[in-house]
């Protein structure tokens, strides 16, 4: 089974990335685009660009951002979490598909965060925020998956834990 790990060590070839990145990052800069226009700002999407005309700048949500490679660490941890700590498949399942949620769920919040703090604080902030801004982000995923494996395997053991059934003997 750990031999199964040496998967995630693969390059996805070009042709599954790019299918896989170009709807993630659309759906990506929609939500994100969305996001920021309900705060407020006066955000555009056109194509895969959040155009703020109020501030000279443009957010390219380029095939970097569409989070594949986030997905791919939350997949490898959410399948590391379940094989330790999970005994049946159904759990397993769910952390695995919460584990990808997450990934997607942090990406978004990544994109949109930048697009934010370009908008309401300065272009700058943003810029560095997109350099620097998944050492924030992505911990509270890694931490959120940890926590909900933890959460199902506290959950399975209360089931499956047998009662202790009181009786009272009487001497004959």
């Amino acid at each position: 089974m750990p031999n199964g790990f040496l998967v995630f060590m693969l390059p996805i070839p070009f042709p599954i990335y790019y299918a896989m990145a170009d709807p993630l990052k659309g759906i990506v800069a929609q939500i994100s685009t969305a996001t920021v226009s309900f705060l407020g700002a006066d955000a555009r999407l056109v194509g895969n660009t959040i155009h703020m005309d109020s501030i000279p700048l443009q957010l390219h949500v380029h095939e970097t951002c569409s989070g594949i490679r986030t997905i791919l660490s939350f997949l490898a941890l959410g399948i590391l979490v379940a094989i330790l700590f999970l005994e049946s498949f159904a759990q397993r399942a769910l952390l695995v598909t919460f584990s990808i949620v997450m990934a997607f769920v942090v990406n978004v919040v990544r994109v949109t965060l930048i697009a934010v703090l370009a908008f309401f604080v300065s272009p700058d902030v943003g810029l560095d925020f997109h350099s620097h801004g998944w050492i924030l982000v992505t911990p509270v995923g890694i931490i959120s998956t940890i926590v909900f494996g933890e959460y199902l395997r506290c959950r399975s053991n209360k089931t499956t834990t047998p009662q202790v059934v009181e009786s009272t003997v009487s001497e004959v």
